[in-house]
């Protein structure tokens, strides 16, 4: 097993302070042993997360504190000499014995502050964290006591199943498999690993594990009833029910299989027998919560059965008030007296569940109001994004939103725009309504609608869909934002509904929330036309999605928030689903709304039966008359395409391709024309596919492979690029442009020799073209040879005054550091190009002159082009507030937001002290960078620190920061936008302190790891990015020059590159070099990596994101640069830290720099 597999990681803890009563006693204040680190005081004080066996299904075996592992615990003290640690530990495993755990933990904290590097104490803090419900706290403890005793396989078995707890089923996984490679007839840990490969739907390799051990002892019902939960997962539901009757029959006292098998009979539909399991396994059950799990699924078998009341009663174990995974409602108001009658009450309600279940239950509240009267008073909480749909809705009722979190580890929703002056007669859960408005099938009304959506925006969406044509507008569903195995059995796959979105007559429109760019792009590849609605986030923006939905003719999907929203507003709904589904109430329709028809699967998983049912109902009952165009009628559609993209109105030429292409799907004329329009939107991914679909009913056509190798170049996909330019200098050697283009994507692929032959047999024969002499100039100076570049650059520009030419001869020059001779230039380019890709290339370029010039002011105003508006390269925020100028950020609570890449984020982060101070009486949620979480929180304990999200949907990169609730923000705003205000000249960056705090801890052990490596100063070095590319690598030092330095033996160096490095370690290590390589993750641990800096002498290499960490930290970090760096901003070192010297190399000279580095170094 490799060393140091599991290092010990700090673990920040999660505080939060609640003013409103609720009845959760204050977080648990530990003792602190004087020496003992803030790891395991962390893990000892980490709150409890849940109910660990609260998941049946999950099958882990394996108890830390059972007498067999206690007793092996206790005969590892056997071999502790230290008297004190001895008897500390033997202390804590006899309060371990009376389930005193808390007292446990006090006397393994107390054995730690003894000896810190023991690990059975180690092991047993982390028994006592798990036997107290803190799972986090047991992992990390865990880990440090295998990373002590590295051949533990009981500890890397107990950290096996904690990983699994914790979901994180790849270390799970690594964990038992090194177990099981120990212990290779081990049931329990084969039992394990199986689980671990049914959640990750490895369900072959999980049968195949499982099998042989069943051979050998086959009335082991464990294993039979984990087979069952894979089999399940895999979507055999019979099979699954033979397995779990072996596991009955085998280990009739386990609740487990009773549960399981309960369940898969209710899946089967036989009701009767689901609930004699589930009541089987109830009577054998010990822990409430799984009491609790059991009952709720005997509420829905009775939903099944229409048995309705006795199904409430057992819906109330929604609650989970067993469980810390129950939600826990932060409020003064009483509960409500259901008993009574409701009339003139003032009546608080919030909805529960997910999504769906707050629009589904809400069908009960026209009856609650009724009750109410006028003299009564309803106030609704809802999930913030309905809060609008549900107060346009009932205007008589106050509608707030509800907000969820976490106090002290229990999940908590409260009410924070509550009105306390409004005097309420009860609190009562939306669902607790049910019994009384519904308590049998005949009483569901089966209303056509009972929420309002925005009228104008209404009209808005039913004009849009006019553009579409005049036939029936249909909306489309297919599956849940959350994938799981078990959970997919409910949705039917994209490519089943291939033959529906064949059906003609109609238009389909996407309403499917999430990333679905590839089942969309599918769709296109193969012809079928979905159309993406514009300008609204289908899951944030849910008012207006259920404007959307109530200007369309029909919804298909399953049931999910988007189709109860639907039929709410009352647009008919086809619902997909499987039988047996409970929300049917028992009946065979869906009682919830007079708009809704169901489609049911015969047997689970069998979609093909209702999906045709439903084309055919579709074609019946709503598709329109097709009739086929004539030539003539063709030709006019294709001429108003023609006409659109002439007028350069992109919409309206997608409008009319794709109106033609479902009349005529192999016109090529309109797939190209949908591909241009697709295109010039900035819809990437779409148009290379249309230009893909144009080329396969056109494969001869030169015009649409020099769009598709353009598109192909400008998103760097240069291999394709390629080919299709040299398909198309091969069939014709005069196109010069794809001559052009070919030797450019040769170029960005680093083939340079064989772009240079293609260019310079082309320049004999066209000696006049400047755009040859231009690219050539780029390969050059790609190369690294920028003398030679400027004589092509020149000549190019001499023949007729190429702008872009003109454009990389400035590029060139900044690079030489002669900025001001590169600003003319620039702004000469920047009034001639009218692209918005190259306006904002030569904004970004200024700004760098000016700030490398120092003319800070210039230079920020231009800086704005790093937003790159316009282009594809534009990032787009999904906020739940709006943008706040930083002038106005003044006791507001604000959403700080990082950006550009991880280098950036840090060294911008020296401006959060500035931003904290302009606030004042403010409040800050910082974004950063996932991997910078810990470092900021850190840093800025009273700020909120969340991790941002970027993703890339249908070619629009969006940014994000999820778990961030709206009602916690009055806007946001990019840190970079604070740069003029707050760094208008050089004297603002003087005098600041370093911004990261590096645990004390970890530093002290990096200390000690490095003194072990010799004496001598401590240099930590990197020299390259992971981004390797021509035009990148030439800012970066070769590691061959940093030969000065491997060769003093005084220096301990420390390999600070993350990325592969063997071989320069191989290299080091030749040079006979004291060349140290930690072993951390030095790419994704950042938090580790500042506390190893802090522990270093000094830092040297490139700017990147670990020397601006390093710098940030406070460490004298020396940066090695190529000349006019703009971060210097005019002057001779870096402004930005304190700490931080430049070395400035002279025309690529890397090895006389790093000379001059060495000598420093004292």
């Amino acid at each position: 097993m490799p060393k140091k597999t599991w290092p010990i990681k700090h673990r920040a803890v999660e505080t939060a302070t609640a003013a409103q009563a609720f009845d959760i006693g204050p977080a648990k204040v530990l003792a602190t042993p004087d020496t003992v680190s803030s790891i395991a005081m962390n893990a000892a004080a980490t709150p409890p997360s849940k109910d660990v066996l609260a998941d049946l299904a999950s099958t882990i075996l394996g108890d830390s504190g059972s007498s067999a592992a206690l007793e092996a615990l206790m005969e590892a003290t056997r071999y502790i000499s230290e008297v004190r640690l001895l008897t500390l530990l033997k202390d804590s495993l006899l309060l371990v014995q009376k389930s005193e755990y808390e007292g446990a933990t006090q006397k393994a904290l107390e054995a730690l502050r003894v000896n810190e590097k023991c690990g059975t104490a180690w092991h047993i803090l982390a028994v006592c964290r798990e036997k107290a419900g803190d799972i986090k706290g047991a992992f990390t403890c865990f880990e440090a006591a295998l990373q002590l005793e590295e051949d533990n396989t009981g500890i890397a078995n107990d950290l096996g199943r904690l990983a699994y707890q914790l979901d994180m089923h790849t270390q799970a996984e690594k964990l038992f498999r090194y177990v099981l490679d120990k212990n290779p007839d081990d049931f329990e840990v084969a039992n394990n690993l199986a689980s671990c490969l049914r959640e990750v739907s490895r369900f072959e390799e999980a049968i195949a594990l499982l099998t042989p051990f069943l051979e050998k002892d086959p009335s082991n019902g464990t294993l039979w009833n984990t087979l069952g939960t894979v089999v399940n997962a895999k979507g055999d539901l019979p099979t699954a029910l033979l397995f779990f009757d072996e596991a009955v029959k085998f280990a009739p006292d386990d609740p487990k299989p009773w549960h399981n098998r309960g369940l898969i009979l209710g899946a089967l539909g036989e009701i009767d027998e689901a609930i004699q399991s589930l009541e089987t396994g109830i009577k054998r059950m010990v822990s409430p919560a799984q009491i609790e799990a059991a009952e709720l699924a005997m509420a829905f078998c009775y939903f099944c059965k229409g048995d309705l009341m006795p199904g409430y009663r057992y819906y109330a174990a929604r609650k989970s008030l067993h469980s810390l995974e129950g939600m826990k409602y932060i409020t003064d108001v009483p509960a409500l007296d259901l008993s009574q009658s409701l009339m003139g009450k003032s009546v608080f309600v919030t909805t529960e569940q997910g999504l769906g279940d707050e629009i589904l239950f809400g069908t009960v509240l026209p009856d609650l109001l009724a009750e109410l009267g006028p003299d009564g008073h309803l106030t609704l909480a809802v999930e913030r994004r309905l809060v609008p749909l549900y107060a346009r809705s009932f205007p008589q009722a106050t509608v707030i939103a509800h907000g969820t979190g976490k106090i002290n580890g229990i999940t908590v929703r409260h009410f924070p725009g509550m009105d306390t002056t409004r005097a309420n007669d009860g609190f009562v859960m939306l669902g607790d309504l049910l019994p009384r408005y519904r308590p049998n099938a005949e009483a569901f009304p089966r209303q056509k609608s009972f929420l309002t959506p925005d009228p104008a925006r209404v009209a808005h969406w039913k004009a849009e869909l006019d553009k579409l044509g005049p036939e029936p507008k249909i909306g489309l569903l297919w599956k849940s934002l959350v994938q799981h195995s078990r959970r997919d059995r409910y949705y039917s796959p994209f490519e089943s509904w291939a033959p529906i979105l064949r059906t003609p007559g109609v238009v389909f429109v996407n309403l499917q929330y999430g990333d679905v760019s590839e089942e969309l792009r599918q769709a296109e590849r193969e012809g079928l036309s979905v159309w993406n609605p514009p300008g609204i986030d289908l899951k944030q923006d849910l008012d207006d999605l259920a404007a959307l939905c109530a200007a369309m003719d029909l919804i298909m999907g399953p049931s999910n928030a988007t189709s109860n929203i639907a039929a709410s507003v009352g647009t008919p709904i086809w619902v997909l689903s499987p039988s047996n589904s409970w929300p049917m109430m028992g009946t065979d329709y869906y009682p919830w709304y007079g708009s809704a028809r169901m489609f049911l699967t015969p047997t689970p998983g069998e979609w093909a039966v209702p999906l045709e049912e439903m084309r055919q109902a579709l074609i019946r009952e709503v598709a329109a008359p097709v009739q086929a165009l004539s030539s003539d009628d063709i030709r006019r559609q294709f001429q108003g395409v023609e006409r659109a993209l002439l007028m350069r109105d992109w919409a309206e030429a997608e409008t009319q391709a794709r109106a033609l292409l479902r009349h005529v799907p192999d016109h090529t004329g309109a797939w190209q024309a949908l591909a241009t329009a697709l295109d010039r939107q900035d819809r990437i991914p779409q148009a290379l596919d249309a230009y893909q679909t144009a080329l396969k009913h056109q494969p001869d056509s030169l015009d649409i492979a020099a769009d598709l190798a353009q598109l192909a170049f400008r998103i760097g996909l240069y291999d394709m690029a390629e080919r299709f330019y040299g398909l198309i200098v091969k069939r014709d050697p005069g196109h010069l442009m794809a001559v052009n283009y070919y030797a450019a994507a040769l170029r960005e692929q680093s083939k340079f020799d064989q772009a240079i032959t293609l260019l310079q047999a082309y320049l004999s024969d066209y000696p006049k073209q400047s755009a040859l002499w231009d690219t050539l100039g780029t390969i050059l100076l790609a190369q690294g040879d920028a003398d030679t570049a400027l004589i092509f650059f020149n000549e190019a520009i001499s023949l007729d005054n190429s702008l872009p030419a003109r454009f990389n001869r400035a590029c060139l020059w900044m690079e030489k550091g002669l900025l001001a001779e590169a600003l003319p230039e620039l702004e000469l380019c920047l009034d001639r190009f009218s692209e918005p890709g190259n306006l904002r290339s030569v904004e970004l370029s200024m700004a760098y002159a000016h700030l490398g010039l120092g003319n800070l002011k210039a230079g920020w105003q231009a800086y704005a082009a790093r937003h790159m508006t316009g282009t594809p390269k534009q990032v787009h925020f999904d906020l739940p507030a709006g943008p706040l100028k930083p002038e106005e950020i003044a006791g507001k609570r604000l959403l700080l937001l990082a950006e550009q890449g991880l280098g950036d984020e840090v060294m911008f982060g020296t401006l959060v002290p500035d931003i904290i101070e302009k606030l004042g009486d403010g409040v800050l949620t910082l974004a950063v960078e996932k991997r910078l979480v810990p470092l900021f929180a850190r840093a800025f304990p009273r700020a909120r620190v969340l991790p941002h999200h970027t993703e890339s949907r249908d070619g629009v990169i969006t940014r994000s920061v999820p778990g961030l609730s709206g009602d916690s923000v009055d806007g946001w705003a990019l840190i970079g936008d604070f740069l003029p205000l707050l760094r208008s000249d050089m004297e603002a960056f003087a005098d600041k302190a370093p911004v990261f705090v590096p645990d004390p801890a970890r530093v002290a052990f990096w200390k000690g790891e490095l003194a072990r490596q010799g004496s001598g100063p401590k240099v930590g070095l990197l020299w390259k990015s992971l981004i390797s590319h021509s035009r990148r690598d030439r800012f970066y030092p070769p590691f061959e020059s940093l030969t000065p330095l491997l060769g003093r033996k005084d220096l301990v160096l420390v390999n600070l590159q993350y990325g592969e490095t063997v071989s320069e370690q191989i290299a080091a290590k030749a040079q006979g070099a004291r060349f140290y390589t930690p072993p951390i993750d030095l790419l994704n641990d950042l938090s580790e990596l500042s506390a190893l800096c802090a522990a270093l002498d000094v830092v040297i290499g490139p700017a990147n994101a670990s020397t601006q960490i390093a710098a940030a930290t406070g460490v004298p970090t020396w940066f090695v640069m190529t000349p006019g760096s703009w971060t210097q901003l005019g002057s001779d070192h870096c402004p930005w830290y304190a700490n931080a010297r430049v070395f400035v190399t002279e025309e690529g000279q890397w090895a006389s720099l790093m000379q001059r580095v060495s000598e420093e170094i004292k």
